[in-house]
């Protein structure tokens, strides 16, 4: 949900891995 926000947000679809692990420790 976050990671779609990002996306949208940042105009890339260039998400790495250690970007979505990032967000997932920020949401819990």
């Amino acid at each position: 949900m976050l990671v779609i926000s990002l996306q949208s947000k940042n105009g890339t679809k260039g998400f790495t891995l250690l970007e979505v692990l990032v967000a997932m420790v920020l949401l819990s």
